[in-house]
């Protein structure tokens, strides 16, 4: 089976029925204080979006993100908020509530991006992906399956949405689905990476 042929059987509903799917917003809350060293790790595109570029006036490197962004750029900042609000939740010292916060405002912002981005949006894999960990991490399982499975539809090779699924199916004690995962995603899948090995011995593949 080609890379290009790679048609994950579970995945049935279209870009729009999976928006419509996504988990009910809560209120969206900026990170606040965000500190240099936040700032620091941030993709460059966050500090030429909507808040720190000029819409009308943009600036060259502003440009250069539009080009590959397209206008989805200017309301880049709800994912960059998520950037922000996940690093916290790998803070020391975090109560459980503190952390519980946070990831769920890694979803709602991320939510306002696949709510209001293009269909074709690059970076939507990788957004879906991330609302999937913060979703896996809050054991909200069912919303962590449909965002992996949105990750990829969005694009048929993210292998990373594939460890991440076949290993939710194991946390559940669904065999026969995680294999069927790991063997779908067979040729894309990176073999020497850990997690890839360690499945692969779980399942006994």
């Amino acid at each position: 089976m080609s890379m290009m042929n790679l048609r994950p059987v579970f995945i049935l509903v279209s870009v729009f029925a999976s928006i419509l799917a996504l988990p009910v917003a809560q209120v969206v809350a900026a990170p606040k204080n965000v500190t240099p060293a936040e700032r620091a790790m941030l993709p460059d595109y966050c500090n030429h979006t909507q808040n720190y570029e000029s819409i009308a006036n943009p600036s060259p490197k502003a440009k250069y993100w539009l080009s590959k962004l397209g206008d989805d750029l200017w309301h880049i900042h709800h994912y960059c908020n998520s950037h922000v609000h996940w690093m916290r939740t790998q803070k020391h010292g975090m109560k459980k509530h503190e952390v519980d916060f946070e990831l769920s405002q890694v979803i709602n912002e991320i939510r306002y991006m696949l709510l209001n981005a293009a269909p074709t949006f690059v970076l939507r894999p990788e957004m879906n992906h991330r609302s999937g960990q913060a979703a896996l991490r809050l054991k909200q399982y069912t919303d962590a399956r449909m965002f992996f499975e949105n990750a990829i539809k969005d694009k048929n090779d993210y292998w990373p949405s594939y460890i991440e699924l076949a290993d939710l199916y194991l946390l559940q004690d669904n065999v026969a689905a995680a294999k069927q995962v790991m063997q779908l995603a067979d040729q894309i899948l990176p073999q020497d990476h850990p997690r890839v090995i360690k499945l692969k011995k779980d399942l006994k593949l």
